[in-house]
């Protein structure tokens, strides 16, 4: 049972730096006496050799492979297969008769449901020596712990290749003749200029809190109803003076909190710093809006769709395609 849309693809932006941290216990990254860091394009040939490598995650639950690799376009593109051996519980809903049957998968051990994630990154940084990288979206895999595997592969590579990742200590130290270290990369977002910024210097103008409902409520000694839609409480937006995300991070984490106010949506308007037109609206999840950690927010994201074929929640090759996509929505 595919749980990826066949249609559709979610890719965000982050920028990547690479630097390198020392394996030898005891001895700082500062005494690493590499200066030039390697590059992606060099490191194309050590991913290669260990493709295959594969990481467990979660107690077991995930599993981890790197399935493969290639160059496209001045572009180096990995694809990572995620092993979900999870025993969760699907609800299969007729919507005829509105009958709901649980479908619980008989795994056996070993086994579990695969997805693919295809991964972008530039051949060439920019000036301030970061990459773009690209990740496609999995559905309950965070980018966090994908950073975790591409950064466990790295390390992999450098106890594979001790020789070339090795060096002389940068102060000298009789006690200590060779270094050994790893490359990593840090991920940080791409800023999505379109909202995060527009909130951030714009003028809020309104925010509502909104709670659906959907219970029916009788009117006594009438056969009426009230069916309600939702319940809204307005918050004023004059006492917002700075720092306009904090707050509003603030609010939606105390409203997950309360047991007075339990409300579902952010619904927040806004106004671009220097500009007439009339406000934008955005309808946000309160617990998306504090679980998290903004990265929905301030990630740039990239929509792939109009695909020729039909997508797979996974593959055993990178798809062409796809990567193709990823390639033409950030040079767009």
């Amino acid at each position: 049972m595919a749980t990826q849309q066949e249609d559709i693809r979610v890719v965000k932006h982050y920028l990547g730096k690479i630097d390198y941290q020392s394996r030898t216990q005891g001895v700082s990254d500062e005494n690493i006496s590499e200066d030039r860091v390697i590059t992606i394009e060099e490191l194309y040939d050590y991913i290669f050799e260990i493709i295959g490598f594969s990481k467990e995650y979660s107690k077991g639950k995930l599993c981890f492979t790197l399935e493969h690799i290639k160059k496209i376009d001045n572009h180096l593109a990995l694809m990572i297969n995620i092993l979900d051996k999870s025993k969760a519980t699907t609800v299969l809903k007729n919507q005829n008769t509105k009958e709901r049957t649980e479908i619980t998968p008989n795994i056996s051990k070993g086994q579990g449901y695969e997805y693919s994630c295809h991964i972008l990154i530039d051949l060439t940084p920019n000036k301030n020596k970061n990459y773009n990288v690209l990740i496609e979206q999995v559905n309950k895999i965070s980018q966090q712990i994908i950073n975790l595997f591409i950064n466990k592969v790295l390390f992999q590579i450098a106890k594979t290749n001790e020789v070339r990742f090795s060096c002389s200590p940068r102060y000298q130290d009789k006690n200590l003749k060779h270094i050994k270290y790893k490359p990593v990369i840090t991920l940080n977002s791409k800023p999505c200029d379109d909202f995060l910024n527009d909130i951030r210097h714009g003028t809020i103008s309104n925010v509502t809190l909104i709670k659906e409902k959907h219970i029916d409520i009788s009117i006594p000694d009438s056969h009426q109803i009230i069916r309600p839609k939702d319940f809204k409480m307005s918050i004023d937006t004059s006492i917002i003076t700075q720092d306009s995300i904090g707050y509003l991070k603030s609010v939606c984490g105390y409203i997950m909190e309360s047991e007075d106010y339990n409300f579902d949506k952010i619904k927040i308007s806004y106004k671009k710093r220097g500009t007439k037109v009339a406000s934008n609206t955005a309808t946000l999840l309160v617990d998306g809006f504090v679980a998290e950690s903004m990265d929905n927010l301030v990630t740039k994201k990239y929509i792939l769709q109009n695909f020729e074929n039909q997508l797979k929640d996974s593959y055993n090759e990178i798809n062409t395609e796809i990567v193709k996509k990823m390639i033409t929505e950030k040079e767009a």
